[in-house]
């Protein structure tokens, strides 16, 4: 799992699982600009912890912009036909075995990640009475980054 992401999502679980709206409230764009450029120069270095970084905000923020700008989504544009189709399939206990398969059939790198974060995800639902977002609010967020078309189709 990259720094920049291991670093986030644990300060995020740290002290943001209660923020209400975490990852549906913006953080400052200087703000996350200037944290981007931080880990982009020293990825180890980054202390979330610091002062500087009070608004939780900004980290959810860079959270979000780092899979956004990946060159192609962790959800790979090969599979991308794949899993549409299957989250079209009627049969509940079908269209599950059907993702799973697609999720398996992701690079290891990719599946790493797409882990880490559904575990993340699962976590900030946990407190979902509390920072109100639900499952349906986080896939909305999060879907179009995790999983898009390939360019010119």
């Amino acid at each position: 799992v990259p720094t920049i992401i291991e670093k986030c999502l644990a300060e995020i679980e740290r002290r943001g699982l209660e923020e209400v709206g975490i990852y549906r409230v913006s953080g400052a764009a200087a703000d996350v600009s200037r944290l981007r450029q931080l880990f982009n120069v020293d990825p180890d270095a980054v202390d979330l912890s610091a002062d500087e970084f009070y608004d939780i905000n900004v980290v959810s923020g860079v959270t979000k912009q780092f899979l956004r700008e990946l060159p192609e989504p962790l959800m790979t544009y090969n599979l991308y036909e794949g899993f549409v189709n299957a989250a079209s399939i009627d049969d509940y206990d079908e269209r599950l075995w059907a993702i799973k398969d697609l999720v398996h059939a992701l690079p290891t790198a990719n599946y790493t990640v797409l882990k880490r974060l559904v575990e993340h995800l699962e976590r900030v639902t946990d407190y979902e009475e509390i920072n109100h977002m639900y499952g349906t609010n986080l896939a909305l967020v999060f879907g179009p980054s995790l999983l898009r078309p390939p360019p010119g189709s």
